[in-house]
């Protein structure tokens, strides 16, 4: 801050103008100058040009996104949104403004330059993908929002930041190492033979137990032992991937199945799912579970029964007049 009776330089004095034109208010734009705020308004009654105006009903996007990201930054430490509009540079007035149409919630990020040159993807995360995750965390974006502009699922993305992270911030070339190792082949296989857990695997399997509960057994009979542990997808891989020659025939018999390739597990939509995303009106008519008429189901309808029933209906017909015109006496 200039001491008073301290001549300021031009650039100090441009440099205020400056901010004011973008949209800061005189306090902020006196601050960021290195002024009091009674200078920057006397500077701008000295200059002719009409205060900036502070009322509620100012569009937020007049004041730059610095100003309102120290605003909620203060709220997010807990002081007062008086303190906090206080430190922004603008009026205790526009902060309760600002508060209440977020609905005491930090708005959400938007930078349209910044979106416009991430591109949704598929499968493994790639080099350039982590970039952007860098950028758009440094512009403040939430993981629910990277997830939406890449096209993944929300725990990719935070298990993709809690990886990458170097010096408490997430860093694109920390998460590209990590997955790297992570991928990195070949590797050990877990079943080899003439280990422990091999035997016991085999010993299960020839008493036709499947996968999963050889799995789940292993943990209750071996508590204390984290060498005796396996799930059950690296039973499914040494049985149906890794079995060749003779070991396919050992495999037809020690499943209780019996077969030699495995059933798909992928999720594909089935039955009506098919229709998902279709109008009431366009999807395919849903077939009655009843028949309507008896030859449907190959018999032929009995002319006697159906008299009978006729013959009751009415019987029920005349006595429901019968009760109403004595009721009505």
């Amino acid at each position: 801050m200039a001491a008073s009776g301290v001549r300021v330089s031009d650039g100090v004095r441009e440099g205020f103008f400056d901010a004011v034109e973008a949209g800061a208010s005189v306090v902020a734009a006196a601050k960021a100058a290195g002024v009091s705020g009674c200078t920057g308004y006397a500077w701008m009654t000295a200059s002719g040009r009409s205060l900036p105006s502070a009322r509620p009903g100012r569009p937020q996007g007049m004041w730059p996104q610095q100003v309102h990201e120290a605003f909620w930054a203060e709220l997010a430490r807990g002081v007062s949104v008086a303190a906090a509009a206080r430190h922004a540079g603008v009026s205790k007035r526009t902060g309760q403004d600002w508060f209440t149409k977020a609905g005491g919630v930090h708005p959400r990020t938007q930078n349209p330059q910044l979106e416009a040159v991430v591109s949704t993807g598929r499968g493994r995360l790639s080099f350039l993908d982590r970039c952007h995750i860098e950028e758009l965390l440094e512009a403040r974006y939430r993981p629910a929002q990277i997830a939406g502009l890449l096209g993944r699922a929300r725990s990719t993305i935070t298990r993709e930041i809690a990886r990458g992270q170097l010096g408490g911030r997430y860093r694109a070339r920390q998460g590209e190492k990590v997955a790297a190792r992570r991928r990195r082949r070949p590797k050990q296989p877990k079943l080899v033979a003439g280990s422990r857990l091999y035997a016991e695997v085999v010993r299960q399997l020839r008493q036709f137990t499947s996968p999963e509960q050889i799995s789940g057994r292993l943990r209750i009979e071996f508590p204390d032992d984290p060498e005796m542990r396996v799930s059950h997808e690296t039973i499914y891989l040494a049985l149906y991937v890794q079995a060749k020659g003779s070991l396919k025939d050992e495999v037809k018999k020690g499943l209780r199945t019996g077969r030699l390739r495995r059933k798909p597990q992928g999720r594909q939509p089935r039955g009506r799912w098919l229709d998902q995303g279709r109008g009431l009106d366009q999807r395919t008519p849903r077939r009655s579970r009843r028949p309507r008429h008896p030859r449907s189901l190959g018999r032929r309808s009995d002319p006697r029964r159906a008299r009978h029933l006729s013959d009751r209906h009415a019987g029920r017909t005349q006595h429901r007049v019968r009760d109403a015109a004595a009721s009505a006496r």
